[in-house]
């Protein structure tokens, strides 16, 4: 007999659901954050400034403007992974994916900077972060592999 036919193929599930669905979760979950993100970063360039002055104020209006931003740039990359996981484009995932990797270093080194400065409730919460940033990480390589093998076949 052929053992190659009845080699058990991985499974496409995550934890709760299948790949495809635990992508779009992901999607979702990324939109609410980037509103969030959106919303929190106008507030502050709205209402932050008046209770600050001078070089205060600059910094307030820098990390509001990076809030907004990252909340468009996030926005956008939401987008592409949605169409890849509705249209069935796989390779549409690797600007997301790419993104969520730099911020997921960038998170490691905030961690890094909470040990040294000996911030436990900081080290906690960047230590969820970083776990709960490389679990939907990997949920969307799942998906973008498993797409790739399926349209290659």
């Amino acid at each position: 007999m052929n053992s190659e036919k009845y080699r058990k193929m991985p499974s496409k599930r995550t934890l709760c659901c299948s790949v495809k669905t635990g992508t779009l979760v992901i999607a979702a979950l990324d939109i609410i954050r980037a509103v969030t993100f959106l919303i929190g970063g106008s507030l502050g360039l709205v209402y932050g400034r008046d209770s600050v002055h001078g070089l205060e104020s600059v910094f307030v209006t820098v990390e509001c403007s990076f809030a907004i931003g990252g909340g468009i740039l996030s926005l956008a990359l939401t987008a592409l992974l949605v169409s890849a996981v509705t249209e069935n484009k796989p390779r549409r995932c690797l600007p997301w994916l790419i993104f969520n990797y730099i911020e997921a270093v960038s998170l490691f080194i905030m961690l890094i900077g909470s040990i040294i400065s000996g911030a436990p409730l900081l080290m906690l919460s960047f230590g969820i972060f970083i776990g709960v940033q490389l679990y939907f990480i990997s949920v969307v390589h799942q998906f973008k592999d498993g797409a790739s093998a399926d349209s290659a076949v």
